[in-house]
């Protein structure tokens, strides 16, 4: 492979960059900025561009030629992915996580490429540092939903329901892999958590724990609607996006801000898949909630009156750029912070009734007790819920 100097008019090296969706709706001088990275690489007929495991530091546009995707199998044959033609784009995702490649890349044909380092497009992005965290947060999460979709996809054509993929069962599995295997401690506070996994549920709800910048607990509950690609997924995504933006950040609307900006980056075309979340942050003198769509949340004072929480705005991944909203919540010796991942106003009041009947009960024992509760209330099969409860000492 030859890297040569760039001889082609900077008007045609744009005309590419427009054609890739990576860099859709960026203006003409961003672009300049991007064409002004690129070099030219000239390889020959069977010559690999990159294997299958190697450092991912650039990727490549087809000037001329073609290029195959391939992944290799155990046996030492190879199985072609794609094809690449010219102005088609390739290892898009090493701009932006550290990963190694997925499949290699072989030319079909003596081709020329441009190609674009991934030092050079960071340095771009000057200091937006929680930018390019939230970037790499959604490439490690694409890139690994790719994996297991493409595993999934090839045990479906060898056997199973009419040769397909069962849509629901890749979201539990995801589901139960990212779902935390304990509560975490709150000084001050006791904390109980879960979500009620069924066999034929579809994978919608998880809830979450992670430390915040300055130190507090954040704690999530997510509940995600419509249909298309497996829930799962966009938990996921939704997972690693506020864990990422809360290493840097403890402003809760400002979580919500920066894992919407995300979601909404990550949508499919013609695919609504909204994401319900409710947030807290808990400190040793003080609680405060946020929240992003239907997620319920209410304060049980220990006299038994009940103060149902506020919504902040749309879910994640709805309207792009919008500022949500942050609310203080001040809980005395006794009182009950409930979230319930999604409940029309009756059940959410039909289930902080029976909290305040259970006061004085380990808050592990509440949980239970309710989520059975919410699925006999329900009475259909397969409604999954998550739930956070949460009392001051």
């Amino acid at each position: 492979m030859q890297v040569k100097d760039r001889n082609w008019p900077l008007d045609e090296v744009l005309r590419l960059l427009r054609k890739v969706s990576f860099f859709e709706g960026l203006s003409n001088e961003d672009l300049a900025q991007v064409a002004s990275l690129v070099e030219r690489v000239e390889v020959e007929e069977g010559e690999w561009i990159f294997r299958e495991g190697d450092e991912g530091d650039s990727f490549y546009i087809v000037y001329s030629g073609g290029v195959e995707l391939l992944v290799a199998h155990q046996s030492g044959s190879f199985e072609k992915l794609a094809y690449r033609r010219p102005g088609d784009a390739f290892g898009e995702m090493s701009l932006l996580d550290d990963a190694p490649r997925s499949a290699g890349a072989r030319a079909r044909e003596a081709s020329v490429l441009l190609r674009v380092n991934r030092e050079g497009f960071r340095r771009l992005l000057g200091e937006n540092r929680i930018a390019l965290r939230v970037m790499a947060a959604l490439s490690r999460a694409l890139r690994a939903l790719d994996l297991r979709l493409s595993a999934l996809e090839r045990l479906g054509a060898k056997g199973g329901p009419a040769g397909g993929v069962d849509v629901a069962e890749i979201s539990r599995v995801i589901q139960r892999g990212i779902l935390p295997r304990e509560a975490p401690r709150a000084p001050g506070y006791d904390l109980a958590a879960g979500t009620q996994l069924e066999d034929t549920g579809e994978g919608r709800t998880v809830w979450d724990h992670f430390p915040l910048a300055d130190g507090r607990v954040g704690l999530a509950v997510m509940q995600v609607g419509g249909d298309g690609l497996p829930a799962g997924h966009h938990l996921a995504l939704a997972k690693a996006l506020f864990r990422s933006l809360a290493a840097r950040d403890a402003d809760l609307a400002r979580l919500l801000e920066g894992a919407n900006q995300g979601m909404v980056a990550a949508a499919v075309e013609g695919i609504e898949q909204p994401v319900e979340v409710g947030l807290l942050a808990v400190g040793e003198k003080a609680v405060e909630w946020a929240a992003a769509g239907r997620c319920s949340g209410a304060v049980i004072r220990r006299t038994g009156v009940l103060e149902e929480l506020p919504s902040h705005g749309p879910p994640l991944g709805v309207l792009e750029g919008f500022r949500y909203d942050r609310h203080a919540v001040g809980l005395g010796p006794g009182d009950e912070l409930l979230v319930l991942s999604e409940a029309p106003t009756g059940l959410l009041r039909g289930a902080a009734d029976l909290v305040a009947s259970l006061q004085g009960k380990p808050v592990g024992e509440i949980v239970a007790t309710l989520q059975k509760a919410l699925k006999k209330a329900r009475g259909q099969a397969g409604v999954e819920t998550s739930v956070l409860l949460l009392r001051k000492h």
